[in-house]
């Protein structure tokens, strides 16, 4: 008896989702900049550091905004030109600042 009682009680979210898509719809679609010459050398002045089992925070284009992330590096390949931050797949171009903390 005691544990239909407690069901009643449990948390409902009768709503499962809207907060999501209102904030997808709040979201500004905010076009990819190109990179300054200035930012370039800073950005390969880095690269040139970074190494598996670091942790950075890094500013990326991904589709339609910038993002920021702060983790482990699980991966670099240069041949394909990409980083990986934690599970995060980010393509070097799409890089617009990152910092080795």
């Amino acid at each position: 008896m005691q544990n239909k009682r407690a069901k009643q009680f449990m948390p409902f979210d009768a709503l499962t989702g809207y907060f999501e898509l209102i904030n997808e719809a709040e979201k500004l679609e905010i076009n990819k900049r190109e990179l300054t010459p200035d930012e370039e050398y800073k950005l390969n002045r880095v690269f040139l550091e970074l190494k598996k089992g670091m942790v950075v925070h890094i500013v990326y284009y991904d589709k339609d905004a910038y993002y920021s992330k702060e983790g482990i590096i699980s991966n670099i390949n240069i041949e394909l030109k990409y980083i990986t931050i934690v599970k995060t797949r980010i393509l070097f171009e799409n890089i617009l600042d990152i910092e080795i903390l």
